[in-house]
């Protein structure tokens, strides 16, 4: 009995302590219960709030991401609108370019049309050219000839010149001395006889008479050739300066007649090509700006496509 009363007071000190530990431990247990329940009341609220946080943010990403896709549907028109009027632009563009590129070929067509025309025309002025040097040539030569001829017609008119005033002198020289004759005949005719003086004189001053008119007739037809030859000297002189005047303005019409087309079809042939190529020219910077231009813009518009996508993707 006294063993299992003192059984009974160790099994009931062991279960006040057990109570006790019970008791600390439902204690412990509340308090970490309340603690518990406090953080999760606490977390509720965090992760209420931070759901409000995520659904306001979640809306204005929604919002923003709505503006950016208006934006880039915008964009998108935009561009397909700005590369239907590039694609247009840079079409017109290549239209434009092969009509320059015709153009220039016709320009380099009749370019090469007119080299061949000035490379006639100067095959043609050549051969005319030649054709005036020619007879120019020949009249240098007629003229040579002539005055060859001249000389040769001079040296024989002072041969024949020189031949008449021999001839003139000498018959002068004879007519001085036939009247002389006849005056010395005539003072010794007067110591005679008058009949037979009379006769005598009579005979001798008729003889005297006939050369004196023989030689008055010698020298007037000397006169006459030398007068004769003085006027085909004269002529052929005219003759000669006709030729040489001839000779000179021809010369000189031929070289005016030359210089004169020479520098017509020069000043054709360059204002022509100097306007081609102008207007070409002017043609291809205004192409190679609108190019520019248009490739600056297709840049542009690309920077702006590469940014939205960018933007789209954070």
């Amino acid at each position: 009995m006294a063993l299992q009363t003192a059984e009974v007071e160790v099994a009931k000190e062991a279960l006040i302590s057990a109570e006790g530990m019970l008791r600390e431990l439902q204690a412990t247990h509340l308090s970490m219960v309340n603690d518990f329940q406090q953080r999760q009341a606490q977390l509720e609220q965090l992760h209420s709030q931070e759901i409000a946080t995520y659904s306001n943010q979640s809306d204005e990403l929604a919002s923003r991401v709505s503006e950016l896709e208006t934006q880039l549907a915008g964009l998108k028109e935009a561009d397909e609108s700005q590369t239907a009027q590039w694609e247009s632009q840079v079409a017109w563009l290549e239209q434009q370019l092969a009509a320059v590129r015709d153009e220039l070929a016709q320009a380099q067509q009749a370019k090469a049309e007119l080299l061949g025309k000035q490379n006639d025309l100067e095959v043609q002025t050549a051969e005319k050219i030649q054709s005036f040097v020619d007879k120019i040539n020949d009249l240098v030569a007629e003229k040579a000839t002539l005055q060859a001829s001249a000389s040769a017609s001079d040296q024989q008119w002072q041969r024949q010149i020189d031949a008449l005033e021999l001839q003139v002198h000498t018959l002068t020289d004879e007519t001085q001395r036939l009247a002389d004759d006849h005056r010395r005949h005539v003072v010794q005719l007067q110591h005679e006889t008058k009949d037979k003086a009379v006769c005598v004189t009579e005979d001798k001053a008729c003889a005297t008479e006939c050369e004196l008119d023989d030689a008055k007739a010698k020298t007037e037809d000397l006169t006459n050739r030398i007068k004769h030859l003085e006027d085909e000297i004269e002529r052929h002189l005219k003759v000669q300066e006709g030729h040489a005047d001839a000779l000179a303005d021809l010369t000189a019409r031929l070289n005016a007649a030359h210089d004169v087309a020479v520098r017509e079809l020069e000043a054709e042939w360059t204002n022509q090509h100097a306007a081609k190529i102008q207007r070409l020219m002017e043609k291809v910077n205004a192409l190679t700006g609108d190019k520019h231009h248009l490739q600056t813009e297709h840049e542009v518009l690309t920077g702006q496509l590469a940014e939205l996508g960018s933007d789209k993707a954070r």
